[in-house]
């Protein structure tokens, strides 16, 4: 196809401009995502968290999501009301790895109502409750009226 290195060269370079250019068009699908939805107070002692409609794949996720909600909290000892995205998801990796950290976590964290959308969340609540349901009062719930209620009792 190309019969000299002058050529080749400026093939890559036409091809690398044009890589560069389709970047720069798609950057918000290259960028860091944010690792919550939205973190905040629901009241004096309940922090909501709602995750990302995406799939969490890796450990450094997972210590993004765990290094701005520690900052958010500061320490204290609080209710969480975890929503689920429509499409939150977490490969094997994640899930084990957000295990691990709310182990660390468990003296701060009063209890715990998941708020789930669909079937698969339910399975993944329950592989995940599997493992941590010693460690603090955990639940998961399709209405979020019952979801606080139930958090209401701690």
């Amino acid at each position: 196809m190309f019969t000299s290195k002058p050529l080749l060269l400026a093939h890559f370079a036409k091809n690398s401009i044009h890589l560069l250019q389709y970047l720069e068009r798609h950057a918000m699908s290259i960028a860091p995502q944010k690792p919550f939805k939205s973190l905040q107070m629901l009241n004096t002692d309940t922090v909501e968290i709602t995750l990302p409609n995406r799939v969490i794949k890796s450990e450094a996720e997972v210590d993004d999501m765990f290094a701005e909600l520690d900052a958010f909290v500061s320490g204290r000892s609080l209710k969480r009301l975890l929503i689920m995205g429509d499409k939150t998801n977490g490969n094997k990796i994640a899930r084990l790895k957000i295990i691990a950290e709310n182990t660390k976590r468990k003296t701060i964290v009063k209890a715990e109502a998941i708020l789930v959308k669909s079937f698969a969340h339910k399975l993944a609540s329950n592989f995940y409750m599997f493992f941590q349901d010693h460690i603090y009062p955990m639940r998961y719930f399709n209405k979020r009226q019952e979801a606080e209620k139930w958090l209401r009792k701690f």
